[in-house]
């Protein structure tokens, strides 16, 4: 068995629904702000290579940091294409305010053939103590390969 590990790097995430949060780039890293009681979908594509030689996908890796009293990740889905391969529930991943880099493993290694997406589910609850919007920030999405 060998296992190997790739990051994509940039802003390849956009949102779902435009309307909802201010999203921006600034450098290496995409992010999204939102303000209490709101949430919103974000959306990446990952190139997949070795998929031709053997490789499987075994885990995805995101680096986030949520900056904010309250804010936190409570999904993530993991997409071939437009079909839903596997999906990451109940997460409670934030508020975190530093640079931290969660991996989730898949339940069965697939090869992506279509490529690879990945959806990010960015939530605020409603409090009324909170006025400051709350920014989720992402620099990386991962993927850990196995052959």
């Amino acid at each position: 068995m060998v296992v190997d590990e790739r990051w994509a790097y940039g802003s390849s995430l956009h949102v779902e629904v435009p309307t909802v949060g201010n999203f921006f780039t600034k450098g290496l890293y995409t992010g999204i702000e939102l303000k209490v009681n709101q949430s919103n979908w974000l959306v990446g594509s990952v190139p997949a290579p070795n998929i031709h030689e053997g490789w499987r996908i075994k885990a995805v890796m995101i680096r986030y940091n949520i900056r904010g009293a309250v804010g936190v990740i409570d999904k993530i889905g993991v997409r071939q294409g437009n079909l839903d391969v596997h999906g990451f529930e109940g997460l409670n991943m934030g508020p975190n305010n530093t640079w931290e880099t969660r991996k989730l493993e898949l339940p069965n290694p697939s090869a992506f053939t279509w490529g690879l997406g990945v959806t990010i589910h960015c939530a605020v609850p409603q409090q009324v103590d909170v006025v400051h919007p709350t920014q989720f920030l992402f620099t990386s999405i991962g993927l850990e390969f196995i052959k």
